[in-house]
């Protein structure tokens, strides 16, 4: 076992037709992200896709102390409570956990 950080990188596909939902979603889904442990490292809006072709428009990551900290969280009340925003909010979201190589 290591005590390097992990990362959640998020990706996602707003719904350009329920901007609301997703800036509702964002400050709802922050305080959630946070109280697990996670540390903001940025957010970012894709510019160009030079390569792919699946029109990821905004991506997401935040530094964890452990896999299990995200894990439990998105398992956890306050994130599940958050379901159907989420629904509303994006055609796509993409949660992924990485470490270092």
């Amino acid at each position: 076992m290591t005590d390097a950080p992990v990362f959640l990188i998020i990706t996602s596909i707003p719904n350009p037709e329920k901007m609301e939902a997703v800036q509702a979603y964002l400050s709802q889904v922050m305080p959630v992200l946070m109280a697990a442990g996670g540390k903001p490292v940025g957010r970012y809006r894709v510019t160009n896709q030079i390569v792919g072709g699946n029109g990821t428009k905004m991506v997401a990551l935040l530094e964890y102390p452990d896999e299990k900290s995200i894990t439990d969280m998105i398992a956890g009340d306050a994130f599940t409570a958050l379901a159907g925003l989420r629904e509303d909010a994006f055609l796509e979201l993409n949660l992924m956990v990485s470490s270092q190589m």
